[in-house]
């Protein structure tokens, strides 16, 4: 699953910087807009096994391009966990019967009829919070640049 964000505008801004504008300064605040999801994500993602977050990384593209990317092969259950499932039936694959513990006790079953899951939306509040976070980040990097 890959968190996308795509900024409005971006574009406008960057036909407008002057020439002279180093494209290390915009790589920079692409950089630290990934960091800023990567973190918050990290910091939100449910931990069961660990898998999950384990697979949580950036990826650069280009240098104005970084993705944030969370399951994969390694916890293909990534998109069910962020937005939940409908009630479904589940039946046994490899064997006779599922085996499962409930209250501490272990049950077999031929079939069961699971409710489904609301899912927990850990990217999008990751995204929310890392949005402030950039709000901030960008407000400190102007005055930066202004008090020089």
């Amino acid at each position: 699953m890959r968190v996308e964000i795509d900024v409005k505008g971006l574009d406008v801004v960057v036909q407008k910087l002057s020439p002279d504008t180093p494209l290390a300064l915009l790589e920079k605040v692409v950089s630290e807009a990934a960091c800023l999801v990567n973190d918050r994500i990290r910091q939100f993602v449910p931990v069961r096994t660990g898998r999950l977050l384990e697979t949580t990384r950036m990826e650069k593209i280009s240098p104005l391009h970084i993705d944030v990317v969370s399951g994969g092969p390694q916890a293909p259950y990534a998109p069910f966990v962020a937005y939940g499932t409908r009630p479904h039936i589940i039946e046994p694959v490899r064997a006779r019967a599922l085996r499962f513990e409930v209250d501490g006790t272990t049950v077999f079953a031929k079939r069961v009829m699971h409710p489904g899951y609301a899912g927990y939306p850990y990217p999008k509040l990751a995204i929310e919070y890392a949005i402030e976070d950039f709000k901030q980040f960008l407000k400190e990097e102007v005055a930066e640049v202004f008090h020089k």
